[in-house]
């Protein structure tokens, strides 16, 4: 998580207890977002709950919230680790541990209030980060992640996503996530 962002008094807790009781790799929740005042919550960032839906999920987002993720560190080591795959390192991270039978798991409720503001869309647009989409749906279908239908359709979204005007960028981001 960012410096500015904040975790809720018992993430911690609840993580722990998710892998104390469920035989997981990953473990993440949903996160809350605001501008200014940490209280008061203007979105959520909502991602599925258990591994199979999160494996599907995957093929078109992130499958987890980076804020408020916990991990076993062997289960990155033995997926690679962190690999140059630059805005996107994360999602090609949680990508190769759903290859490496990685089990994943997203507590549905937010354990992390996230600050967003206008840098984060400009830091989600253009033409490095449509490379890297791309990268990222080929990589997807080589796998067996997708196929060549969710790869053309999704694919093709996200690269003219990432490089439509920035106000349209911000109206999606806007409507993919369940507003308070």
């Amino acid at each position: 998580m960012d410096a500015d962002d904040v975790s809720r008094f018992d993430r911690f807790e609840k993580q722990l207890s998710i892998f104390a009781n469920i035989d997981v790799d990953v473990c993440s929740s949903w996160v809350s977002e605001f501008v200014n005042n940490e209280f008061d919550i203007i979105s959520y960032k909502k991602v599925p709950m258990e591994h199979q839906d999160i494996v599907v999920f995957s093929q078109a987002r992130s499958p987890v919230n980076h804020p408020a993720v916990m991990f076993k560190k062997s289960s990155v080591l033995r997926a690679g680790g962190y690999k140059h795959m630059p805005w996107l390192e994360d999602y090609y991270l949680w990508l190769r541990m759903i290859l490496d039978s990685s089990e994943f798991f997203n507590i549905q409720e937010p354990l992390v209030n996230m600050r967003v503001g206008a840098g984060q869309i400009s830091r989600r647009a253009g033409l490095g980060y449509a490379r890297s989409e791309f990268k990222i749906q080929r990589f997807l279908l080589h796998n067996g992640l997708t196929n060549k239908w969710h790869f053309y359709s999704i694919g093709l979204a996200k690269i003219i996503f990432r490089l439509a005007p920035k106000f349209l960028v911000k109206f999606v981001y806007q409507k993919l996530r369940d507003d308070v």
